[in-house]
Parts: structure tokens; sequence; C-alpha cells
């Protein structure tokens, strides 16, 4: 009945959760006739709903915790396979086992604090040394592609595709219309800021950058120098590439890359132990 006051009293919930709703609603009806016993009913109900609700809830997180890291593990074999083939192919080029743990040590380096795989910048590296003939150099141009690629879109397959292409256009010399228009997709501003650091005033398709470099008046050696420049020291004031990649990649999207990233370096790292 509305206005009946029910007066104070002691409820004994049990700490079991199990048959925790029925000991709510026998006390509750215990306190004053059917205003009790009404208020018992509806709020074990609500409670129990509450209770379904946590648990409901709390199952959806475990479950995606455990499918997170099954994901990983085809990405984490992928990775590792990388990782061992590398020295192994840098020697069949003619590289020593010192210059590709020296690599492999930089870009381990490049990529902290940024969401890119060390096994997508070994694998990228190891295409390039078979362009430049340095692995050095290959690590370097690597890195700043990587930056240069990510810094616009901060998502790791928009950078992935970008960067695609840029090994299409290094491996062919000079530059076509469809991987250009991609890469001005992902990384326009960067490519303007290359360009105009070489003198040019933009990089759009079809002018004097884009033209020069596919007349072979500009080499794709000096433009990649310039890239690197720009990754590791900058220029007109701005600071370089890399600092900048790690400063503008620190959304949602980027943490959950780094989370999945960390999940499969651990599934590595055991990989890797029980292999050697």
């Amino acid at each position: 009945m509305a206005g009946t006051k029910l007066g104070t009293a002691w409820i004994q919930i049990k700490p079991s959760m199990k048959g925790m709703t029925a000991s709510i609603r026998s006390e509750l009806s215990g306190i004053g006739g059917n205003e009790g016993a009404s208020m018992g009913s509806k709020f074990s109900s609500a409670f129990a709903a509450k209770v379904g609700m946590v648990s409901a809830v709390t199952e959806r997180v475990f479950s995606s915790a455990i499918n997170t890291i099954s994901n990983q593990i085809s990405d984490a074999v992928y990775r590792a396979d990388t990782l061992n083939r590398f020295p192994k192919v840098m020697q069949m080029m003619g590289y020593s086992a010192e210059d590709a743990a020296k690599s492999v040590e930089k870009l381990r380096e490049g990529v902290k604090g940024i969401p890119t795989s060390l096994a997508d910048v070994v694998s990228g590296t190891q295409r390039l040394a078979a362009i430049t003939g340095d692995v050095e150099k290959a690590s370097d141009w690597t890195m700043a592609l990587s930056d240069a690629m990510l810094i616009t879109t901060g998502d790791v397959n928009e950078a992935s595709r970008g960067m695609e292409q840029f090994m299409q256009l290094l491996a062919r010399g000079k530059p076509s219309g469809n991987d250009w228009n991609t890469i001005m997709e992902v990384a326009s501003p960067i490519m303007n800021e290359l360009a105009k650091s070489l003198g040019y005033a933009g990089a759009e398709l079809g002018g004097d950058f884009y033209t020069a470099l596919q007349k072979g008046t500009l080499s794709t050696e000096k433009m990649m120098e310039a890239l690197v420049e720009l990754d590791q020291n900058g220029g007109n004031g701005l600071e370089s590439l890399h600092e900048r990649v790690k400063s503008s990649t620190g959304g949602i999207a980027a943490t959950m890359t780094f989370l999945q990233q960390s999940i499969s370096n651990a599934i590595v790292d055991i990989i890797q132990s029980i292999g050697s």
C-alpha cells in the first residue's frame, strides 16, 4: 500500500551467490505483511537481473580475452618464422650473421612505442636489402617508410597498404599512377613535406616531384635519403617523423594493436625458447 511505513529492520543476506535472491525475498517478506512480501519479490527479481547482467558481462570479457590470445597464436607463428628466417636469408644474400643481428636490433629499437610489428619491418628490410645492396640502409629506409605511412592515419593496416605500394615503386625505380594514388591516400601530408624538402612544390600526381621521379631526374635513392633525414632529424622546424608518429598513435585503436602485439610477442618468445 502506498504510504505504509514498514519501519527499520536488519536483513541478514548470506554471502553465497547461490540462493541469495531467495534469502533476500524471505527476509523482506517478514517485515510487514503484503507490503513486505511484495517488496521482497520485486527486490529479489531486480537483484537477480543485475547479477545476471554482471555474470554475462564477465563471461563475455573472459571469452573475448581467450579469443584474443587464440587469434594471436597464428600471428605469433608468422612473426617467429620471419625473425628466425631473416639471418639465414641475409647470409644467402651475402650479409654476415652480425649484420643481420644489428639490423634486427635497430628495428627492435625503432618499433618501441609505436604500433608497428617488428616482423613487418624485418620483412620489409629483407625486401629492401635486395634493392639497396646494403642491409643497414635497408633498415633505415624501412623504418622511415613505416613511420611516414603510419603518421597520418595511425592505422597499421592503412600504413601497410601504403608501404606495399612504396615498396613496389622502389623495386620498379619509378612511380606509376596507381601506386602513387595509394601512397597519397595514406600519407599525402608527409609526401608533400618530403617533396618540399627536396625543393619541389608538392607531391600531387603529375606534379614536379612526381614527374622528376618518373623521368629519373630525381633518383629514388635521393628521395629515400631525404625521407630518412626527415624520419630521424625532422626539418623545416618540425620534429622527426619518428617522434611525431609516437605522439600521433595514442588512440584506442593503437592501444588495442599494442595489446595484441604484446600478446603475440610473448607467444613468439615462448616459441623461440622452445626451438632454442
